[in-house]
């Protein structure tokens, strides 16, 4: 069954406020639900929103910098996806009409498409992001529920002109998928097909097929750089004590931070430049817990990057790379 639509589009000039969008999710602990009925298998209660906008030549190299990639010339196609437009499906999860509380929800995936990995270096251009979500609501094995947000981005010229008529080229293609937990997740078995699909990872170290491409040491402050550049002030990112207050023994990394990490190493940099496109897909399958001692592997268009702990080498987000 449906959730009553509500069609209007939302459109920005500027792009909203992340310390008011974690504002009214926490307002949302109260006025929320914590749970969807069976029956309500699709949304359509939260419009599309719209953001015009420019980019900031300081900012993408105060970007460039922080990631370790300033020798690479122009607007990487990723600060865009993991730096600007962050705030846009955070903003539709904590609408009026999103019917549950998203306090303690994650970010499940990502996929960046993007068509032309050079698309945001002309000068004085604008350009235009549209995120809708996706119609299906899916439940996982632990009866969660999975939300998809689907964020076009098209070049406007230096007009300003609406990209909605089909004559202004599309540059990237963003899919975040979020997990809404289901509180009553604990007490849910998994399915027969969820625990068969638990197999053993491969011993990457020691595995001739995986290639060690980088090796980085993550400070506890990590978090809060990253979030000084992208606004992402969630508690969990900031400090080991707001971190402990929301169940974590120490603050964490944003996941699309390792996301960027790797793409800027040379060798990917370069393949993106050679190819003019680029598809990352990314799954974000365990926090990285500040401080942390990270590593990249990669075996062909697979990719891994996880930290290095007593108990051996655990996944933090894998994922494909397609140039």
């Amino acid at each position: 069954s449906l959730l009553r639509p509500s069609p209007r589009t939302q459109p920005y000039m500027a792009a909203p406020s992340l310390t008011l969008i974690y504002a009214r999710a926490i307002l949302g602990v109260i006025t929320k639900s914590r749970r969807l009925p069976r029956e309500v298998t699709t949304i359509t209660t939260v419009p599309p929103e719209m953001l015009d906008f420019t980019l900031e030549k300081r900012h993408v190299e105060e970007y460039k910098s922080a990631v370790s990639s300033s020798s690479i010339p122009g607007v990487p196609f990723d600060y865009v996806a993991s730096c600007y437009l962050n705030a846009l499906p955070l903003n539709m999860l904590t609408s009026s009409g999103f019917p549950l509380n998203v306090v303690g929800s994650v970010h499940e995936s990502t996929k960046i498409e993007a068509f032309r990995s050079d698309g945001f270096n002309a000068e004085g251009a604008r350009y235009q992001a549209r995120s809708r979500f996706k119609p299906e609501i899916l439940r996982s094995d632990k009866e969660d529920w999975l939300f998809t947000i689907i964020t076009d981005i098209t070049s406007t010229g230096s007009s300003g002109a609406s990209a909605g008529d089909g004559s202004h080229p599309k540059i990237m293609t963003l899919t975040n998928q979020y997990r809404v937990l289901n509180p009553d997740r604990g007490s849910v078995k998994a399915s027969v097909k969820a625990q068969k699909s638990k197999v053993s990872r491969p011993d990457y170290s020691n595995d001739p097929s995986w290639s060690h491409v980088a090796s980085w040491s993550f400070p506890v402050s990590t978090g809060r750089d990253f979030a000084s550049l992208n606004g992402d002030v969630n508690p969990i990112h900031m400090y080991p004590w707001s971190a402990r207050l929301l169940g974590y023994s120490s603050c964490i990394s944003h996941g699309m931070y390792s996301v960027v990490r790797l793409l800027h190493l040379p060798a990917f940099a370069e393949a993106v430049e050679e190819a003019g496109r680029c598809t990352v897909e990314a799954t974000f399958v365990r926090p990285t817990l500040l401080p942390a001692q990270v590593k990249a592997y990669r075996r062909g268009e697979d990719v891994v990057v996880g930290v290095e702990t007593e108990a051996g080498f655990k996944e933090s987000v894998i994922g494909r790379v397609n140039f």
